[in-house]
Order: structure tokens, then sequence, then C-alpha cells
């Protein structure tokens, strides 16, 4: 899902994960970062460059596994599956992915897609 402004992406997001949850496709106990819920099944995406950690900006991937004692999360990403420290995850740096901004989606390769319009798209 496609939208022009990010109050609207993270509205879709809520809505896509809440679609997602009643279908069964989340599991385990939630993990909480920054007021947002991830569990086993979100699909996520990084938001800052980490060269330790192999991540980019924009990397997109699928939660498989989370800690909550030690606030990690693992992530399978198209190259491969990484773990997310608490200080990456502290840091605001992972978001839901079910919905992005158009400008983040720029250059990116899918099948389909459903846009959110409005007077300024």
């Amino acid at each position: 899902m496609l939208a022009g402004r990010r109050s609207e992406v993270a509205e879709l997001n809520v809505h896509g994960r809440l679609r997602a949850e009643l279908a069964g496709q989340l599991t385990g106990d939630p993990l909480e970062v920054r007021g947002l819920e991830f569990q086993v099944g979100d699909v996520v995406m990084t938001l800052k460059n980490d060269k330790r950690l192999g991540v980019r900006n924009g990397n997109g991937g699928v939660v498989i596994a989370v800690d909550a004692d030690t606030r990690t999360m693992r992530v399978r990403l198209q190259r491969g599956e990484i773990d997310l420290p608490a200080r990456y995850l502290d840091a605001g740096h992972i978001a839901h992915a079910s919905a992005m901004t158009v400008n983040k989606a720029h250059g990116l390769t899918c099948d389909r897609t459903m846009t959110l319009g409005n007077d300024q798209l």
C-alpha cells in the first residue's frame, strides 16, 4: 500500500497489521518498540543504514522471532536473516511496512500496489 503522507502510511499500517492479526498471521508475544507492537509474522522495514548489522534504510523483511527479555528481533530479509539489537530498535529504526510513502517506494519492483490518493498526490 502506498500513500503520499507519513500520517496516512501510519494509519494504513495499523489497518494492515489488524488484518494480519485477524487472519492469524501474527503469533507469539509482542515486543513493544516506541509505542508499536511487533510479533512474529509482522512485515517490517529498517529505517537507518547500519554497516555493522548489514542493513540499509528501506530493507524490508518479516519478523521471525522476538525476544522481549533482550529486546531483540530476528528478521528474514531477501538476502538472509539478521538480528536487530535493542539499540537499533529503541532508536526508532524499525517500522511496520504494510504501507509506505510513495517516495520510500521509489525504485521498488512489485507486481501490484494499492495507492491511497488525495488532492496532493
